[in-house]
């Protein structure tokens, strides 16, 4: 018999059962893929050195419906076995039962026993002969699924995971058939008689029984009589003892923990995840109190209920290590003991789950603990609180909230209290959420569908980017659109701040602004504190009118070269053409290029002088976010380059006059080959005792130089700042003939 023409479902199966040419299970019992084939068969897969995997198949010809078990070559099943469970209807793949009116079996697996106990059951056996399919395309799905669904969704590498994500492999496969769903197709394409019931497992499993059943390569049978039970087929495949012993029957050590974190250390860093979760059992192995290590496995998984089990364990072992005498000793001052963050990143971990189950109350109490533990809130938990609270409806709790965190200014919190506000019915919504949409205007456009949600939140964010947007409407959107009418609320605001900004701006000039700056800084200042400011105001301006204009758009710069020819052609020189033209939106990137390039390049000034343009800057950009000119990025970018330069600069006019005494008090007489000298400008990459490591480009590639310089220049240098440096190559050595400025 070799037809492949079937009418109806279950007329004709196929058994397969093949070795897999890229899966084995490791001496540690991790699920492992590797990309060379393998040449073993079930002729020869006994001379295997690794435990490799065996599919056991059934596929029905007509439906293109199928069930399958996972073995290895260290414990085949019994194919009698794997037939019963493949046809019973009391399992939970329920999708594909019932005894066929005939099988392939191929000539490897053929077996009189075989044979005789499936016609005694009524199935026609046959071995399938050239021109029958061979069902290759179920084996190769399988190989790819496992991989998508396992090794690369999952973070449990086990032959349990196999179990576990079957459903999803059917669905891949089955559900996406080139003629629709094939588990439809069978079910809808049953005979009146079919799906035909199998007889209980002792009366089936006895007809195959006979002297020669339990022997040979593959048995159709097991000898011992205790396994006359359906239910020990397929079997236990549990996962590893550090992921489900009771912790009572766990022992503990502070020193393996300790070594386990260090291991797990190693998880963090590496950038191939499937490597960095065996590094991750590794750290279990030695201590299964590593709640890092099941952090990290939580955090790569990509199944929430994967993510649950590890992040609820997380929480257990971590509470463990720990103790509660400790946990009590020190709650206040999580987060910054180090050891305390493996449990604070758990239990985060653990509340996200509960979020995404929408086991709300759970999740709340969580961030509840965890803000007792750490009031600082490194992790950011009082945002997610926030949420929570509007989607429970806990406006007491939420009032209380706003006493102790109202007074944040950002994006986050200041949307949030708006929205309690607005529900609330308080006359001070409308004011606060004009605070919110300072701190960022993207907001509206993602809430109310106007700009495209990602569907993956980006990894880091910036304040008042349309990245912190995401960020906050990912998680806040639900609660705003159980608020009604809250969303056009929200448009009506957008469109009162675009008018009052545009009010603020509209004909206003970058001079003028200055200028406003100026005289509101007058009132409160001395008369030498101000001569101060006005000093800085002045060479901004003079920095913006140098290179400002390099970035404007094309249209700007037309304007901008139109005015510029036109005051040429008239002969006056000295009017701020950029200044006089331009708006304060573009201050914030004149303001970063003053204190960055202008100010350690082209001003030679004094200490004082370097200290006060960083403060005057800052409070600069407060102004002009107070003022709504402008956003909370611009914003952002002045204040961390003011921080940066306040910094920086001081630093760098040390070891600048340090640098230049050195070089004048250096007698240089010697002449030099132009080959043995280079000038450039070099970036510090390293910096020790006695000796500065330069590196720059040339055409040649990346050139790294060790140039040797007193002690007092090593002492005040910095890693990351640049130099212009003609550097000599002696005999001693690179070493410094001429210098320019330094900036960071």
């Amino acid at each position: 018999m070799n037809t492949i023409e079937t009418a109806f479902s279950n007329q004709t199966h196929q058994l397969m059962v093949t070795v897999s040419r890229h899966f084995f299970i490791s001496k540690k019992g991790i699920l492992t893929y590797q990309e060379k084939p393998f040449a073993a068969t079930l002729n020869n897969y006994q001379s295997s050195k690794k435990e490799l995997l065996v599919y056991y198949v059934v596929i029905d010809r007509f439906s293109g419906n199928f069930i399958f078990q996972v073995a290895t070559t260290g414990k085949m099943f019994p194919l009698a076995d794997f037939l019963y469970y493949a046809w019973r209807q009391d399992k939970e793949e329920d999708h594909f039962w019932g005894l066929p009116e005939s099988i392939a079996i191929p000539k490897a697996v053929s077996s009189p026993s075989l044979f005789s106990g499936l016609e005694q059951i009524g199935v026609t056996p046959f071995n399938p002969t050239a021109g029958f399919p061979s069902g290759g395309h179920v084996i190769k799905a399988l190989e790819e699924h496992l991989w998508s669904q396992i090794l690369y969704r999952s973070t449990l590498h086990f032959r349990d995971s196999i179990e576990q994500h079957k459903a999803n492999i059917y669905d891949l496969i089955l559900g996406l058939g080139s003629h629709g769903d094939c588990r439809v197709i069978w079910q809808s394409n049953q005979p009146s008689d079919h799906p035909k019931k199998i007889p209980a497992y002792p009366e089936f499993i006895n007809v195959f029984k006979t002297e020669n059943s339990s022997k040979g390569k593959l048995p159709v049978t097991l000898t011992c009589a205790a396994l006359n039970n359906a239910e020990a087929f397929p079997s236990s495949t549990a996962l590893p003892r550090y992921f489900t012993a009771p912790l009572e029957k766990l022992q503990f050590s502070e020193a393996k923990l300790e070594e386990a974190n260090l291991i797990n250390d190693e998880a963090w860093e590496e950038g191939n995840t499937i490597r960095g979760i065996k590094i991750a059992y590794q750290a279990l192995e030695l201590s299964p109190f590593c709640a890092d290590a099941l952090n990290y496995l939580s955090l790569y998984s990509k199944y929430y209920d994967e993510k649950y089990f590890l992040s609820k364990r997380a929480v257990l072992v971590g509470r463990a290590a720990l103790g509660d005498l400790y946990i009590k000793k020190n709650t206040g001052s999580f987060w910054v003991i180090l050891e305390t963050r493996p449990y604070m990143r758990a239990l985060l971990g653990l509340a996200d789950c509960y979020w995404h189950k929408r086991e709300f109350e759970p999740a709340a109490e969580i961030y509840r603990e965890m803000l007792i533990l750490n009031p600082s809130d490194n992790q950011g938990v009082r945002y997610a609180l926030g949420y929570l609270l509007l989607l429970l409806d806990r406006k007491e709790e939420l009032d209380a909230f706003f006493i102790e965190h109202g007074e944040e200014e950002s994006c986050f919190m200041l949307y949030t209290k708006a929205l309690h506000l607005y529900r609330t019915g308080s006359a001070a919504a409308d004011e606060t959420l004009q605070r919110a949409i300072a701190t960022n205007k993207h907001v509206y456009s993602y809430l109310s569908g106007e700009e495209f949600m990602p569907y993956r939140e980006p990894d880091h964010y910036s304040w008042g980017e349309p990245s912190e947007a995401i960020c906050y409407v990912s998680d806040a959107k639900e609660a705003w659109e159980n608020s009604p009418g809250s969303i056009e609320w929200l448009k009506k605001n957008m469109q009162i701040f675009k008018q009052n900004t545009l009010a603020a701006t509209e004909n206003v000039t970058i001079k003028q602004v200055l200028q406003n700056f100026l005289e509101e800084q007058a009132a409160r200042l001395s008369k030498t504190t101000y001569n101060k400011y006005e000093n800085v105001i002045e060479l901004l301006e003079a920095s913006m009118e140098s290179y400002s204009h390099n970035y404007l758009e094309s249209n700007e710069k037309e304007s901008f070269d139109l005015h510029y020819n036109r005051q040429c052609d008239e002969g006056d020189e000295e009017e701020n053409i950029f200044c006089s033209l331009f708006g304060p939106e573009k201050i914030a990137g004149g303001a970063v290029e003053f204190l960055s390039y202008f100010l350690p390049h082209k001003v030679i000034g004094s200490k004082d002088l370097l200290k006060t343009s960083a403060t005057v800057v800052k409070k600069l950009g407060q102004w002009l976010f107070d003022k709504g000119y402008i956003d909370q990025g611009d914003l952002n970018r002045i204040t961390e380059e003011a921080v940066k330069a306040a910094q920086e600069l001081p630093a760098i006019d040390d070891f600048e006059e340090a640098l230049f005494d050195y070089l004048a008090e250096t007698d240089f007489n010697d002449e030099w080959d132009e080959a043995d000298e280079l000038e450039d400008v070099f970036e510090v990459i390293a910096v020790k005792p006695g000796v500065i490591t330069l590196e720059t480009f040339t055409a040649e590639g990346k050139i790294e130089i060790e140039v040797k310089v007193p002690l007092k220049l090593s002492k005040l240098c910095q890693v990351g700042w640049q130099m212009s440096l003609l550097l000599v190559k002696t005999k001693k050595g690179w070493t410094i003939v001429e210098a320019g400025r330094v900036s960071y």
